[in-house]
Parts: C-alpha cells; sequence; structure tokens
C-alpha cells in the first residue's frame, strides 16, 4: 500500500508566491519558490525557499492546481493525502496514469525516495537520494517572474542600501 509521510510541518510554499524555478546545482536539484509568510510567523513576506534534492535522478513539475486536484486529475488519489503538501511517497503501489514530463539525468547510483511536493498552481515529483530545506531571506529580484514585482523589490532594496549610513 501507498504512504504519503508528510515532510512540511513548519513550512510551505505562499498561496500566491512566485512562479517556482527549477536549477542544477552540482549533483542537486533545487526547487524555489516563495515561502507562506501568512501560515507560518517563521518567516517573511519575500522569503524564498529552496529545496534541495540531493543526487536526483528525474523529476517532473506539472501544472496540476487544486481544482484540478479535487476532480481526480492527479496521479495519486486524491483520498490518500491533503493537497499543498511535501511528501515522501513509500509503498509499492503504482501513480495513476503516467506523466510523459519527466527529465531524467545520469546521476550516481544508489537507493532514492521519490518526493511529490503540490504547490499553488503546480505538481512537483522527483526522485533523489535525499533532501533539505534552505531559506533565503528577503528573496532576490532575480527570482521574480512577475516585473512589475521585481522592480518594486529592486527599488526598496536601493532605498535600503541609501538610508544607510
Amino acid at each position: 500500500m501507498t504512504r504519503f509521510i508528510r515532510l512540511n510541518h513548519s513550512w510551505n510554499a505562499a498561496p500566491n508566491g512566485l512562479e517556482p524555478r527549477i536549477e542544477w546545482r552540482d549533483d542537486a536539484l533545487v526547487l524555489r519558490f516563495s515561502m507562506n509568510a501568512v501560515q507560518f510567523s517563521g518567516f517573511e513576506e519575500n522569503d524564498i525557499g529552496e529545496l534541495l534534492f540531493i543526487d536526483c535522478a528525474c523529476y517532473r513539475l506539472g501544472r496540476l492546481n487544486y481544482d484540478a486536484w479535487y476532480r481526480g486529475e492527479s496521479r495519486w488519489p486524491a483520498r490518500t493525502h491533503a493537497w499543498g503538501e511535501f511528501y515522501r511517497i513509500g509503498g509499492g503501489q503504482a501513480p495513476g496514469p503516467e506523466a510523459s514530463d519527466w527529465h531524467t539525468r545520469e546521476t550516481a547510483s544508489g537507493t532514492r525516495q521519490h518526493y511529490l511536493f503540490y504547490l499553488p498552481e503546480n505538481d512537483f515529483e522527483c526522485e533523489a537520494r535525499d533532501w533539505r530545506l534552505q531559506v533565503i531571506r528577503g528573496g532576490d529580484a532575480e527570482h521574480c517572474s512577475n516585473p512589475s514585482l521585481a522592480k518594486e523589490r529592486a527599488t526598496r532594496e536601493q532605498a535600503n542600501r541609501s538610508s544607510r549610513p
């Protein structure tokens, strides 16, 4: 039986945050997203989360959102876990329809875990040896996919630098 082990108990992605970005950093896949500062008091509005997936062999970033998940369009049965969380998937049951948007990478061999993260407008899956979360306090303008928000952040950062003695 498939088990969904929730991994994000004190953090999550912001519901109206920036589009997630993926990049490779050595043998780690990095998924960047806005942290949820409304629900979790340990974060501020512009904090960026980086999930690093160590020794990642493959990943996918789909366009599944909350509404589609509740209509049953997920690869995983909705009755087995909650929307909007980060999981390690265990057990032997295969998901529903296979996604065709997997990206693979040659990596060292070894045991890998299957991870699933439901972001506000995306579903992310990967197979990796391990994971860890890093938080970038205050974010950065380069991460913004919204040009007006990026400009606003850059202007605010410039004003902060100018006001320092």
